[in-house]
């Protein structure tokens, strides 16, 4: 009962921030606004392969990113919105993402225009650590990484804020 309440109060200060009246996430140094929900896993009507020690888990077929043995939590949904324009990021396969209530540090993103955006995330921890990116190009979302790479977090978590082509 802890950990569910431990988890649904990370939960709730992650999409409950924001200036009052104004819709709930965080606000990314480009003007990008992140929404991001995080639940509980619950093993129960997944297929589940490995999880020993020094072997990787299998979740639905999928190698998990993110924790060293069952999962305790999950991305539920992650949400970008620019100039009116939402989009729906894919958060399949993404684990213990340990966020905490200010996403700023581990998320950023920029958009070109409402049509067209690059968002980046390092997730995890030291023992799990993760880099994901997602491009909307005209409108059409892809997740173009996910990694527990040491050589791509390290690059993602220094360049978090990807470039802006002229």
């Amino acid at each position: 009962m802890y950990r569910v309440a431990t988890v649904c109060a990370v939960h709730c200060l992650i999409i409950c921030q924001g200036a009052e009246g104004a819709e709930p996430g965080t606000e990314l140094r480009s003007g990008v606004h992140l929404v991001v929900n995080e639940m509980p896993f619950i093993a129960t009507g997944h297929t589940i392969a490995g999880c020993q020690p020094y072997r990787p888990c299998f979740i639905d077929g999928h190698r998990m990113f993110g924790a060293i043995g069952l999962p305790k939590t999950m991305l539920a949904s992650v949400r970008i919105s620019y100039l009116g324009n939402n989009y729906q990021l894919d958060v399949a396969g993404m684990y213990d993402p340990l966020l905490g209530p200010d996403l700023r540090g581990r998320w950023d993103g920029y958009c070109y225009d409402g049509r067209n955006c690059t968002v980046r995330a390092v997730l995890g921890d030291a023992g799990g650590s993760y880099a994901a990116e997602w491009q909307v190009v005209n409108g059409v979302v892809t997740r173009t990484i996910l990694t527990d790479s040491a050589d791509v977090v390290n690059f993602i978590r220094s360049n978090l804020l990807a470039p802006r082509y002229e």
